[in-house]
């Protein structure tokens, strides 16, 4: 493909002028600062200057796709103002600055500050990095007019406005002791909805606020447990969709008001000083002030008031007149300046995003902000031009600029967070708070919490846990009161320390796959109790854990990194302790010197009485068909009875750790999916009453005789009594088994987690056209189905979108990839993962597959619509729609309809003609790869055969499936 200069610089006075310019290949690089037609293309192939062309002759302007930049109308030429947005923190991705770091000689420090601790070493490269993203671009000439940020974004912009001394954060974070901040039983619900929809229901619903306002089509709400339960009832009526966030915190709400008088003398301390630039409040909607005592009240105010980000940023658009926003770094800020402002003209962009360094990105801001108006040093660009305005701050070129370096680093935020050494120990305020309390406040920000709960003492220990044997107790502690006494214990568990753990993975994925968070390995719950028990006996190992609960567990240890965390543990009474692994689990272990004797009823023989399934599954059978577990985690020997008392089984312990408990969790997930009916193939342990042990728990060889008796079932939470026996004496009893029935598993997503090389999701409702109806309303299927069809970078594509686009992304692929798998296997006989099929989409958006061989040369088209998505597969050009039977306006109409097609249609049904019409239209032209292009008339209705139409001698089959219209060429 014949390419000329890496970047190209066109500006002309008229849409004429530019075209003129771009009429011979290669055009040149022309600049006219004065002119408001202006192009830069990177790459620029025929095909893209060409593309250019027509969104020029269109007066459409185009901000980065195909990295085409094109504006007619530069908003910054009209008193238009720049303003730089700070992202709150993110846990997935630290952004790229060793590209910027090594072009302006910023000298980058290869070793860890604060070493001995990952989240705060994060914290501070977060830190680091926004301020040399922020010098960069200033360096560039690009200065902000205004700063404004995202929730805890405001602390770094509060930074670079310069309006509070460094110093002063040291204050702060030494009063916000974790423990003193902590509320349990509080909830975070992020909604696919504005705000407007959601008002009453939160006048209505008590201790329910309002968290986040990001924009339009998200908003993050908080409440308690009952607030949280009415309002989910409410949205799955409604059919919004919600996520329910794994961590319990009040931050920005009313929740955290009884905390704050341990702010009071570390506000006092606030040292205010004049800002350099303006800087907005989410909360206020104003300027930050520069009195001390306004300031400490809008830093309460801050904590336990609403993020107001969409009203934010209305008012800069519209009063301000902020008409570029830029992003400090990495997060989706970008994505709510979007959905808020998605009808005006303004222009938003990251200096960081994924699969670009963001030396290459800051190209693509200055060329945003060249075709909106600004001058700009074209140096950077690698593009001469003499007649540009040079700026107040040139390029610095490697070896010549002002370096950042390590030790000045460290001196300046040892000032900001008091990091006087930085071995922190583990008693230092600083480092609990940004461990604990800065960690809850990160998480309120991100939908999906992944790294910030990784923590560690000042000594970096990495133990493999094993339970104590009689050698290891050399020292008998005397059994005396150590009521309120406290401990804590480094837990470090890897995949290379407990290899096993990989046959406790919740996603299935070809043999050998080597990206392990597309598999999701976990600790079992079981293995967590074990740990607990083994935290609680070192404290004294001359007794014996009698008891264990009660037990909850909150959320998935995931250990496709090692999962790093400490035991905190806290003596209740002499022989009790409390237990814990913040955010993940709680429970209790009671110590003891002797084992008690069990209640005479469950020494006699239990008769469960007759059989109620037609065949009890074999152990093959159940590892095939209905759990997830690897042979580390199989020790079902055989079922014996599953009636309407309970269940009968023999079990073992098998190489995994938690093995043999983790069985029981199995079988009692086998009554429910075998007994309750199609809705309940999935329940996970949530939370255990009390384990009484008879025997000692460490030796756990032989044969187990395992009865689950069921109590009771009520609001998707099943109890049971389990009995466990070996040599038919008792070697513990548990009460309150209690598995969480996750709605919306049916029958066809279960299989497809089992073996999702062997099942599809999506219907064939014509010779290789697939529709997929979406019948999965819940996040934990949504969780499920992204896992299993989407690969590493469509997951970090689809963790970019806003809620309700990632339905969207998600339903196509699902419809497609289904159609793509079937059809190879059809023609082949070759099974494919989900996980394999890759899609690729070219310049003008056409999608195609890559990776899979027998794929190469086929075509694919897929479409989607409400909850709906359709694809279709041939070996030859091919396109596809799907639309809404509906009534349509006068004025489509007359947009989309020629006077012939209106004639056509005379005595049909308008509302389903109609559609039939413009379903035609947009398959035929991503058959041609094109799209409409905004002028539908271009295709016309030649005529219709039956509910066949007829474009260009291109026959498009129409059918009525439910509301919708179906089509697709032949």
């Amino acid at each position: 493909m014949e390419k000329i200069a890496n970047i190209l610089a066109v500006s002309a006075n008229s849409k004429e002028d530019l075209l003129k310019i771009l009429s011979d290949f290669p055009p040149s690089n022309t600049i006219n600062n004065d002119g408001n037609y202006r192009l830069i293309i990177f790459d620029p192939t025929f095909e893209r200057v060409e593309k250019a062309k027509k969104l020029i002759d269109k007066d459409k302007p185009w901000k980065g796709r195909q990295d085409i930049w094109f504006s007619n109308d530069p908003v910054l030429k009209k008193e238009g103002k720049i303003a730089f947005l700070f992202p709150g923190f993110d846990s997935v991705i630290n952004p790229e600055i060793k590209s910027i770091s090594e072009f302006f000689n910023y000298s980058i420090s290869e070793n860890n500050i604060g070493d001995n601790n990952k989240l705060l070493n994060q914290s501070l490269e977060l830190f680091n990095a926004s301020k040399i993203i922020d010098n960069s671009l200033k360096k560039l000439g690009i200065h902000p007019d205004m700063n404004a940020g995202h929730s805890l974004g405001e602390w770094f912009a509060i930074k670079a406005s310069d309006l509070v001394s460094e110093s002063s954060i040291k204050y702060l974070l030494q009063s916000m002791i974790p423990d003193k901040f902590k509320i349990e039983g509080i909830y975070f619900i992020a909604v696919a909805s504005g705000k407007e929809k959601l008002d009453s229901w939160l006048k209505n619903i008590p201790d329910l606020y309002l968290s986040m306002d990001n924009c339009p089509s998200q908003i993050l709400l908080c409440g308690t447990e009952k607030a949280r339960d009415l309002l989910l009832d409410i949205l799955r009526k409604e059919k919004i969709f919600y996520q329910v966030l794994p961590f319990e915190s009040g931050f920005h709400t009313p929740f955290i008001k009884k905390h704050l008088h341990i702010l009071d003398e570390a506000l006092e301390n606030i040292q205010i000083q004049k800002s350099k630039i303006p800087l907005w409040s989410a909360t206020t909607l104003d300027l930050y002030p520069e009195n001390f005592e306004e300031f400490k009240e809008l830093t309460i105010k801050h904590l336990t008031e609403t993020v107001r980000f969409r009203e934010l940023i209305e008012k800069l658009y519209y009063q301000e007149k902020a008409k570029v926003f830029i992003q400090i770094g990495i997060g989706n800020i970008v994505g709510f300046v979007d959905d808020i402002l998605k009808t005006k003209n303004y222009s938003a962009i990251s200096t960081c995003i994924s699969g670009r360094s963001t030396l290459e990105q800051l190209k693509r801001v200055l060329a945003l902000l060249y075709v909106e108006g600004k001058e700009i040093n074209f140096s950077f660009l690698g593009i001469n031009n003499k007649t540009s305005t040079d700026t107040e701050d040139s390029v610095s070129i490697k070896g010549t600029s002002e370096s950042i370096t390590a030790e000045k680093t460290k001196e300046n935020l040892s000032q900001l967070y008091a990091i006087n050494n930085l071995s922190v120990n583990i008693e230092d305020p600083i480092e609990k708070a940004w461990n604990e309390n800065l960690k809850e406040m990160m998480l309120t920000q991100d939908q999906i919490v992944r790294l910030f709960n990784k923590r560690k003492t000042n000594i970096d220990i990495k133990k493999t846990h094993s339970f104590i044997t009689e050698k290891e107790s050399i020292i008998n502690k005397k059994s005396y009161d150590r009521t309120g006494n406290t401990f804590t214990e480094n837990l470090y568990v890897s995949l290379e320390e407990y290899p096993y753990l990989i046959d406790h993975s919740l996603f299935k994925q070809p043999k050998n796959w080597k990206i392990l968070s597309d598999i999701n390995p976990v600790i079992p719950m079981t293995m967590t109790l074990e740990l607990l028990m083994e935290a609680a006996q070192k404290q004294n190992p001359s007794q014996k854990v009698l008891k264990l609960g009660p037990v909850s567990v909150f959320q998935w240890m995931k250990v496709n990194t090692p999962f790093d965390q400490k035991i905190e543990g806290i003596w209740k009474s002499k022989d009790k302790i409390s237990l814990k692994i913040k955010n993940f689990v709680s429970g209790e272990v009671q110590l003891g010197n002797n084992y008690p004797v069990p209640e005479s009823k469950y020494l006699q023989e239990i008769d469960l009485g007759e059989n109620i399934v037609s065949t009890i599954p074999s152990p093959e059978i159940i590892y095939k068909k209905h759990m997830f577990h690897g042979p580390s985690y199989q020790g079902i020997l055989e079922v014996k009875n599953i009636t309407r008392k309970g269940l009968r089984a023999l079990i073992k312990k098998s190489t995994g750790k938690g093995s043999l408990l983790d069985n029981i969790g199995q079988l009692y997930g086998l009554y429910l999916q075998l007994t309750l009916g199609e809705n309940s193939k999935v329940s996970f342990p949530v939370k255990i009453e009390e384990i009484n042990f008879f025997q000692d728990v460490q030796d756990q060889q032989g044969v187990f005789e395992c009865i689950c008796l069921p109590t009771s079932f009520n609001n998707k939470i099943s109890t049971a009594d389990i009995i466990i026996k070996r040599e038919n004496k008792i070697w513990c009893i548990i009460k309150g088994w209690k598995n969480q029935i996750f709605e919306g598993f049916d029958k066809n997503l279960w299989n497809m987690t089992l073996n999702p090389d062997k099942n599809i999701l999506a219907k064939e409702i014509s010779p290789n056209v697939y529709f997929f109806n979406n019948v999965y309303n819940y996040a934990v299927n949504w969780n499920f189905l992204m896992n299993i069809y989407l690969n590493e970078e469509e997951k970090k594509h689809y963790d970019s979108l806003l809620l309700n686009k990632k339905k969207d992304y998600l339903i196509s692929r699902i419809a497609l990839k289904d159609n793509v798998r079937k059809y190879i296997e059809t023609k082949y006989g070759k099974k494919y993962f989900p996980i394999e099929i890759n899609i690729q989409y070219d310049a003008n958006n056409k999608p195609s597959i890559y990776g899979v061989k027998e794929a190469s040369e086929i075509e694919i088209s897929l479409a989607h619509k409400g909850t709906n998505s359709v694809s279709i597969v041939s070996e030859k050009t091919v396109g596809i729609d799907i639309e809404i039977i509906e009534e349509r306006e006068t004025n489509f109409l007359d947009y989309t309809l020629t006077n012939h097609e209106k004639k056509l249609l005379k005595d049909k049904n308008i509302n389903e003609w109609s559609t039939r019409f413009w379903v035609a239209k947009e398959a035929y032209g991503k058959m041609l790869g094109v799209g409409l292009k905004g002028k539908p008339k271009q295709y016309e209705i030649q005529k219709i055969e039956g509910e066949d139409l007829i474009i260009c001698n291109t026959t498009i089959k129409t059918i009525k499936y439910n509301n919708y219209i179906i089509g697709w060429t032949l």
